[in-house]
């Protein structure tokens, strides 16, 4: 009886202790960042998105994107959204082109949630289904 709490004792450590280690691989990552690349060689540019959701569920998720070297008029303005994705949920909002660069910070929704391999990708023109519009994609996420 006794070799059997041993067992069960162990048994329960190590459950525990797995779940602690791998916690954050059954959950949401609490803070995200990633690269922003051209997909336009016309118009160039770069960028990161910072993603901040250890605030869910009581607060939706603080987004952050700096875009830098766009190749665009000042004024252009640009739709930021959540990649393949379709309908007016996936837009996270909009910047402006200023002398190549644009910035912004939104709070997001509790329901738009990210996991690591959603992407993010920027838009030149409302019609997102418009390949030619693209001008900036999202790499993978990483904590």
């Amino acid at each position: 009886m006794l070799s059997v709490l041993r067992n069960k004792k162990s048994f329960l450590t190590i459950v525990a202790s797995t779940l602690m280690i791998s916690g954050s691989a059954f959950a949401i990552y609490a803070k995200l960042k990633c690269s922003l690349v051209s997909a336009d060689v016309t118009v160039g540019g770069s960028g990161i998105a910072t993603l901040d959701q250890s605030k869910l569920p009581q607060t939706g998720a603080a987004f952050t994107i700096n875009i830098k070297g766009v190749a665009l008029p000042t004024g252009t303005v640009l739709q930021v959204r959540l990649d393949r994705c379709t309908g007016a949920t996936c837009v996270i909002g909009y910047v402006s082109i200023t002398n190549g660069a644009a910035s912004a910070s939104y709070r997001l929704p509790t329901y738009m949630q990210f996991g690591r391999y959603d992407t993010v990708a920027v838009f030149n023109s409302l019609d997102t289904n418009n390949p030619v519009g693209r001008v900036l994609t999202g790499k993978t996420w990483s904590p």
